[in-house]
This record gives structure tokens, C-alpha cells and sequence, in this order.
């Protein structure tokens, strides 16, 4: 049971904070592991000895019930209520059965109820979520000419690649966790994979003294594959975990775990060679303005000297003291980007050659049609070497699993 964090979902007042008979619906499955642990899950339910038993879960603990709790944790709030009102109203539309929730469930209780009914309801959202923290992406090229086939990821290949993936990171020591939500968009496709961590120990203090809590703390990675230009766009946990993601979607996508070779996909060029026109953005809808706020230059030198200039506007700031950007060693830069539908600009950095980082990862699918559109994407990357070609002069195709 100790796959993932549950301690922080075992707080007593928080416990108390939903009717005992839904957590009693979400705990009863697994009333056998709770019975061998001492606890009677009855009415009245110990809030106490149940918070103890989350605390410290054990190795025996049934898989199925950690997923419960940190599906029912991550949504229990007033957004996520929110969030799953307007996912369980569209599944209903879509199926044409009618869920009927009570209507004056707490957001945890209205959690709870979702898992139980339409628990792939309740995941899709969780998933849903992790899509708007910040977070970098590193961009690794595709063998396939751009544009030349768009695969689509069937639930057979997702149930095959999340077990591929599960066996490799038991053996990263991440355990046996992984679970995989697909989002077919324009022009693409997101991958969402909660996984596990390496497992830690943390000094807790309960109403019985002090003890310690064993757990593996989930994250969320990312990959992005973008059918237009054939890269994937990964933010992993580790690099390795990310060479991982490389090898396998190449693998049960393309029928080749070394279908996205690294290679240098941005350059800040454009800025020493257009200055202010590259960032230009009138032609890309959903885009109101950018500026360059920082730069980090590495001068090299046995020290490794960087130096850093920021500005709320740097072009401004340059052309008010006669200066102009340095012709080389630009490692990395920062913009403001104010977006159509935001009431504040958001940040995004590029670092040469593969690395991109956004505030969103929403934002991604709008800043890059800037960045190829002022050249910040390399032209020659799009030039895929003979090899990705047969000798007849067709591209190869994806390899689609059966």
C-alpha cells in the first residue's frame, strides 16, 4: 500500500469533514486489509485508528484503494468539484444515463461519489489538472517526415505501453504504479503518466508519539506528440525516465525505440539577426504581445562565467543605452508572452538545443507556432536524413500495433 503518498489524505479532522457512510462505500472493498490491520469499518467509524493506518501503510495494502484515495484527494476541493460537475454532465450526454448525485455533497463526498459511479470520469479530470502546472519540456525530432502519417494510440497500445512502462520502472525502483491518461487533440496527442517515486522515510508525530511513515510519492510526466512536425516533447520526472518514455513510445507507436533520435531542434538566432521583428506575433492567433524579459549568456572561460540580463523590456533597455545583443553565446532567454484569453502575461523560456519551459503546458501548442514562425525552430531539423527514407523515395510510415 505504500505506493504512493497517502499521509496526506489521512488527517482526522479532514477524515470527519465526510459522512461516514460514502467513505465507509469508498473503504469497504478493502475491508479485509483494514480488518487485519484492527480496524472495524463500521458506524461508528474510528476517524483516529483509521488515520493511523493511512499514516503508516504496509506493503500488503491493496493497489486499487491507494488509486481511491489519491484520485478522491487530488479533486476534493471547489474547482475540482467544479471540474468533475462539467465532466460527469458531458458523460452523461454522451452515454445517455443519467448519474444523479445528491446535491448537497461536500466536493470530497461529490469525489467519492464519482469514483464509485464513473471512476474513468474522475481519473480523466485528475489527469486533466496536471496539465496546467509549469513545467520544462525537452523536444526530440521524429524519423518520419513532418505531416507524413498521424498515428492514433489505441487502448490496446496504451494498456501495452503502460505495462512495458511499469516493468521498467519497478526496475528504476519506482514500483509498479504507472497509469496512463491519452488525450487525442488538434494536431496531436498528450500522454499523462503517474507514476511513483523512490520510496522515502519522513519522522511523524501522531496522538500516540512520534513514529515513521513509509511512502512513495506520486508525480506526473508528460509527453507530447505533435503530428504536424513528428516530435515528442517530454518532461519527466528524471532523464532517464525520459529516455525511457523515448524509447517506448517509439517502440509501440512506430514499431522502433529509436524512432526519436536527440537532435537539435530551437536556436535563439533569430534574436541577433532580426532583433525586435522576431518577436513579431500578429500572425498567430491567441497571442497578443511578446517581450524579452532575461537572457543568460555563458561566456565559458576556465570559471564557466554566465551573466544574466533582465529587463521588463530588454530590447527597450538596450536600444536606450546604444547597445545591441551579443552576437554569440546566448544560452537561454525569457519572454512575456501575453496571451489573448489571460489578464497577465506568462513566462516561457527556450535553451538551445532541445529544452522549452512554460507556464502552462497549454501554452506550448501557441508558442511554438510563434517560435517556427520567426525561425526560433531549426529549419534544417526538419530535414530528416536519408535513413528515414526507403529506397523506393517514400518515407516510412508508423508501424501500428495490432
Amino acid at each position: 500500500m505504500a505506493t504512493f503518498r497517502l499521509h496526506r489524505f489521512a488527517n482526522p479532522s479532514t477524515l470527519k469533514a465526510i459522512q461516514s457512510r460514502y467513505l465507509l462505500e469508498l473503504l469497504s472493498p478493502h475491508e479485509a486489509y483494514f480488518t487485519r490491520r484492527g480496524l472495524h469499518l463500521g458506524d461508528p467509524l474510528d476517524y483516529a485508528q483509521l488515520s493511523d493506518i493511512l499514516m503508516s501503510p504496509d506493503q500488503g495494502g491493496p493497489a486499487r484503494l491507494v488509486d481511491d484515495l489519491y484520485y478522491v484527494h487530488e479533486l476534493a476541493d471547489g474547482a475540482g468539484a467544479d471540474e468533475l460537475l462539467a465532466a460527469v454532465i458531458a458523460w452523461e450526454k454522451r452515454t445517455g444515463t443519467p448519474a444523479q448525485f445528491p446535491r448537497d455533497l461536500t466536493p470530497a463526498e461529490f469525489a467519492i461519489r464519482v469514483r464509485l459511479i464513473v471512476p474513468e470520469v474522475l481519473e480523466r479530470c485528475c489527469a486533466a489538472r496536471s496539465l496546467h502546472r509549469r513545467r520544462a519540456f525537452e523536444y526530440f525530432q521524429s524519423m518520419v517526415c513532418p505531416g507524413a502519417a498521424a498515428p492514433m494510440l489505441s487502448a490496446c497500445q496504451l494498456r501495452a505501453l503502460e505495462e512495458d512502462l511499469n516493468d521498467r520502472l519497478e526496475m528504476l525502483r519506482r514500483g509498479r504504479g504507472c497509469r496512463i491518461a491519452y488525450y487525442d487533440v488538434e494536431d496531436g496527442m498528450w500522454l499523462v503518466i503517474r507514476h511513483g517515486q523512490l520510496c522515502r522515510r519522513e519522522a511523524t508525530v501522531t496522538e500516540h508519539g512520534s513514529s515513521l511513515v513509509y511512502y512513495r510519492p506520486e508525480v506526473h510526466d508528460l509527453l507530447r506528440y505533435d503530428r504536424l512536425s513528428g516530435d515528442l516533447a517530454i518532461s519527466a520526472e528524471t532523464r532517464a525516465i525520459g529516455r525511457l518514455y523515448r524509447e517506448k513510445v517509439g517502440e509501440h507507436l512506430f514499431g522502433d525505440p529509436n524512432h526519436f533520435p536527440r537532435s537539435g531542434k530551437f536556436t535563439l538566432e533569430p534574436l541577433c539577426r532580426d532583433g525586435e521583428r522576431s518577436l513579431v506575433c500578429s500572425d498567430v492567433p491567441g497571442i497578443e504581445w511578446i517581450k524579452l524579459r532575461e537572457l543568460q549568456i555563458a561566456w565559458g572561460g576556465p570559471d564557466g562565467e554566465v551573466e544574466s540580463h533582465r529587463a521588463s523590456d530588454l530590447f527597450a533597455a538596450y536600444r536606450r543605452r546604444c547597445e545591441v545583443l551579443p552576437a554569440e553565446g546566448i544560452a537561454q532567454a525569457s519572454f512575456a508572452v501575453q496571451f489573448s484569453d489571460a489578464r497577465v502575461p506568462r513566462m516561457v523560456s527556450i535553451r538551445p538545443a532541445n529544452v522549452a519551459s512554460y507556464a502552462r503546458d497549454s501554452d506550448a501548442v501557441v508558442v511554438e507556432r510563434w517560435l517556427r514562425q520567426r525561425g526560433f525552430v531549426r529549419t534544417a531539423s526538419l530535414d530528416r536524413s536519408i535513413d528515414s527514407w526507403r529506397g523506393d523515395g517514400k518515407p516510412q510510415l508508423p508501424v501500428a500495433h495490432p
